[in-house]
């Protein structure tokens, strides 16, 4: 199977989607609530970048697409389990 390729008007139309999605308050509640250092000091980087109006590249929205499905995983909290008597994550996050 084939698969065909993206026209370049496509792409570019995705990408400022993307661009305009990936706002600074996003961006910084995001490296707020990880618990990773890494992730933490990327997203300050692509704050400060939003800040001085400097346009987000390809592969910052494709790092900060990915990091956000991670950390959505992430998202809950622990409650007492009467089927298993122990404490079980709960999910936050509601799949669509």
């Amino acid at each position: 199977m084939t698969r065909h390729k993206e026209s370049k008007f496509y792409k570019e139309l995705k990408l400022s989607w993307r661009r305009d999605y990936w706002t600074w308050d996003r961006i910084h509640n995001m490296g707020r609530n990880s618990s990773d250092a890494g992730v933490r000091m990327e997203c300050e980087k692509l704050a400060v970048k939003i800040v001085k109006g400097i346009p987000l590249l390809e592969n910052d929205i494709r790092f900060l697409d990915r990091t956000n499905v991670k950390l959505r995983k992430c998202v809950g909290h622990s409650e007492w389990s009467e089927r298993y008597q122990c404490n079980v994550w709960v999910s936050d996050y509601e799949e669509k």
